[in-house]
């Protein structure tokens, strides 16, 4: 009977452990971050960022930091500064207008090129509610470099998640129901997500048909429609990818003039490499073949460099 005893409470003291799960889950505070209606023209890159309380919390905003991670290979050479990265202003929503000035920081050095956005943490009384699935505009802002973007390139725009040393963590800060403290949000502490939609092609190039080993595909620009694209430095490369999608291979066929050096790199959606390989390309038309078959399902960029010089950039899609 005693054994029968603590098993009953156990099982008592599991019911009420699981109920008290189940109400908390019920109960929780949640925020999504987003980049949207992203736009280009040859040199600047626009965006919406956005900020919605997605939880069932009452939430009060302090303050919040976008870290905009982008690809440093659509600079194209530019030198963009540290305010080329602007707020347009007005457009930021009145709902939140509590957040203090925005401080904006371009970065460009080795292995980081990012965008900022950042707030000082507001007091609990000058911070602004958020109602629950009211997504706000936190504000417009463009991205200017000093040369055209590279042709057919991808910015890769995707907002940094967890906490890197000289980099900006995406996060939020907001005041819980009557706390006088705020909370921090984070996609570490599960209570932040990150949304981030296609970005675009960066000055693409006219596509034009052309039959490679008998075959007809697409293939990108000739050297002069890429000249035209502030690209002089390539010579007569002629690129094009296929099937796409794909379930497992990429083939790559390039025209090369001279023996060169060429290496492709696959990339996600947050501008991590997730295959390379790397071959010599004899003069005359070559082919590489990628698979993609250990990688998961979605949208990858594909970028082609000749002798180190970035000659092709695409989107594959990667299917089940």
């Amino acid at each position: 009977m005693k054994t029968s005893s603590t098993t009953n409470s156990k099982g008592l003291l599991l019911s009420l452990g699981l109920g008290l799960l189940s109400f908390t889950g019920f109960s929780q505070e949640h925020i999504t971050l987003s980049v949207e209606n992203i736009t280009a023209k040859s040199t600047t890159i626009e965006y919406d960022l956005f900020i919605v309380n997605d939880g069932t919390t009452s939430l009060k905003l302090a303050g919040c930091a976008y870290g905009i991670n982008y690809n440093g290979t659509i600079l194209n050479g530019g030198n963009p500064s540290e305010a080329s990265f602007a707020y347009a202003e007005g457009t930021r929503s009145r709902g939140v207008s509590g957040l203090t000035e925005f401080s904006l920081l371009n970065t460009n050095r080795e292995g980081v090129n990012q965008l900022r956005v950042t707030t000082k943490p507001s007091k609990k009384d000058d911070a602004t509610v958020l109602p629950i699935n009211v997504p706000y505009k936190v504000g417009h802002f463009v991205f200017t470099n000093s040369k055209a973007w590279t042709s057919n390139s991808n910015p890769v725009l995707s907002l940094r998640e967890f906490t890197v040393p000289g980099q900006t963590v995406s996060c939020a800060l907001a005041y819980v129901n009557s706390d006088q403290t705020y909370t921090g949000f984070s996609v570490a502490k599960k209570n932040l997500s990150v949304k981030v939609v296609t970005s675009p092609i960066l000055n693409p190039s006219t596509a034009t048909e052309a039959t490679l080993n008998g075959a007809t595909k697409m293939q990108t620009a000739t050297t002069q429609d890429i000249t035209k694209q502030g690209l002089n430095d390539l010579q007569d490369n002629k690129i094009s990818m296929y099937p796409n999608p794909t379930q497992d291979i990429v083939n790559i066929d390039l025209y090369a003039a001279s023996i060169i050096n060429t290496i492709v790199k696959v990339s996600d959606i947050r501008g991590r490499v997730v295959k390379q390989i790397q071959a010599r390309s004899e003069k005359g038309y070559n082919q590489m073949t990628v698979s993609l078959r250990e990688v998961p399902s979605g949208v990858y960029s594909v970028q082609v460099f000749q002798d180190n010089k970035l000659s092709f950039t695409d989107q594959v899609t990667k299917k089940d």
